[in-house]
């Protein structure tokens, strides 16, 4: 018994070392290490220049784009999107990124974007996959039995007078709403009602009725991007404020996933791999040749690739969830994040 206590002693004071000599790591390469910061969708909004200029509001879609290699990052001082290298060839990758995506007339267009190499990058990567495992070895000897988190984002603090998040309505299971449904009447603050062109904000009342507060309801988030500022009328919705709408729920999200319009089986690996991580999808693709955008919320891949949603328009006659697969070749597919409780 002593013999094992000195050995598990051991262990524990190698371990504490090795934690020791990596925050202090870190700690003397903190002045390299550069936060990058990302204005929220109503800075963009409100900000003049952005407002002024077309060009600019064409490439939204760029904004909080994150890969291996870079992240691009929309300026309001400097009007124009910054891209943060995480690697010495980051151009290269970039512009390659950009063929692939449709977006030529960007590549080395110094009036629209500009490059930063951001030297800690690397270094902030190696601390944080350090004490990730750390973590690991400890909650191993300790048997503390615990999953690591993917997503490791400070998420914001809900506003109280947006939405009233009641603990004893702590939903037990999945909720759905057809955007035609009881709700479908409900105007939208630019225009037209939720059934026309609610998807957005049904599906994340569905995602927030499912995980937070069984009483959210698409009128709940309706009236939340009125509040907000958010764009929703008879065009639609954006993704990006879907992503910051989920986040004020205190709904957890990934970084967003841009495609090409690509089909189910394109990105049905990708989609699984966060599910089976715990995360679903909330995406957005085209269900027509150049248009038709939708919104719904995968819940399911299954080993046939089939991907299984919350639809609010298409899964309406039917008993969620919806295999979105049977009308491939659409949908088609042109962004994604991953959301969870």
């Amino acid at each position: 018994m002593k013999k094992k206590l000195i050995i598990g002693g051991v262990i524990v004071a190698i371990v504490l070392i090795l934690v020791l000599l990596i925050l202090n790591s870190g700690k003397s390469k903190q002045n390299q290490i550069k936060t990058l910061v990302s204005p929220t969708p109503v800075d963009l909004i409100n900000n003049q220049q952005y407002q002024d200029n077309p060009i600019l509001q064409n490439y939204e879609a760029l904004d909080g784009v994150e890969t291996d290699a870079f992240i691009i990052n929309y300026s309001t001082s400097q009007n124009k999107y910054i891209v943060t290298g995480k690697t010495s060839d980051t151009q290269e990758i970039f512009n390659q990124w950009l063929n692939e995506n449709n977006y030529p007339e960007l590549i080395n267009n110094q009036d629209l974007v500009t490059f930063e190499l951001n030297q800690g990058a690397g270094i902030n990567s190696k601390i944080q996959d350090d004490k990730d495992f750390i973590f690991n070895l400890f909650s191993t000897l300790l048997n503390f039995n615990q999953k690591i988190k993917v997503n490791n984002q400070q998420l914001p603090t809900p506003k109280a007078n947006e939405i009233n998040i009641n603990n004893k309505n702590v939903p037990s299971e999945k909720k759905y709403y057809s955007q035609c449904g009881e709700y479908g009447n409900y105007s939208l603050p630019s225009g037209c009602t939720i059934c026309k062109a609610g998807c957005g904000p049904t599906t994340i009342a569905m995602i927030g009725a499912s995980y937070i507060d069984k009483t959210i309801n698409p009128q709940t988030i309706v009236d939340l991007y009125k509040a907000r500022g958010f764009l929703l009328g008879c065009d639609g919705s954006r993704y990006t404020d879907a992503k910051t709408a989920a986040e004020s729920l205190g709904l957890k999200t990934t970084s967003f996933m841009i495609y090409s319009f690509e089909t189910a089986d394109q990105v049905a690996s990708d989609f699984k791999n966060y599910i089976d991580d715990g995360w679903t999808i909330f995406a957005l693709a085209n269900y027509c040749q150049g248009g038709c955008g939708h919104f719904f919320w995968i819940t399911e891949v299954d080993n046939s690739g089939n991907l299984w949603a919350y639809d609010p328009y298409y899964g309406r006659f039917s008993t969620p969830p919806f295999n979105e697969n049977s009308k491939y070749p659409y949908p088609l597919y042109r962004v994604a994040f991953g959301v969870k409780k």
